[in-house]
C-alpha cells in the first residue's frame, strides 16, 4: 500500500508542469513591446513601427527555460531560441543587435 501511495505522489508532482505557453501575453523591453496572443498572433510596437504575424512553439515541454519558436510576419519565417528566467518573468533572445531582454508586464 505504501508503495502505491509513493507511486500516486510522483506522478502527481510530474504532472504538475506548466500547460500553457510562456510566451503568451505583454513584453515590455528597452524601447518596444510585444504581445503574444494564445491565438498564435503576435504585435510588435516600436516607436511608431507595427508588426504582425504569427508565432509557434516548437517544443512540447513549456517547462524548459529555452524555448525554440517560429515567428513569422512580413513574408519572413525566423527560428528563434528565447530564454528565460527561472520564473518566466522575463526572456532573452539575440538579434543582428545584440541580445533584447523582455520583462513580462
Amino acid at each position: 500500500m505504501k508503495k502505491i501511495l509513493l507511486l500516486l505522489i510522483g506522478l502527481t508532482i510530474i504532472s504538475c508542469g506548466n500547460t500553457t505557453d510562456p510566451i503568451i501575453g505583454t513584453w515590455i523591453g528597452a524601447d518596444s513591446s510585444l504581445v503574444f496572443n494564445s491565438n498564435g498572433s503576435f504585435e510588435g510596437i516600436s516607436d511608431d513601427d507595427i508588426n504582425t504575424g504569427t508565432w509557434e512553439n516548437n517544443d512540447n515541454n513549456f517547462d524548459l527555460l529555452n524555448q525554440s519558436y517560429t515567428i513569422v510576419y512580413d513574408g519572413e519565417t525566423i527560428n528563434e531560441l528565447f530564454l528565460f528566467s527561472g520564473d518566466f518573468s522575463s526572456f532573452t533572445f539575440s538579434d543582428v543587435e545584440g541580445a533584447i531582454t523582455f520583462r513580462k508586464q
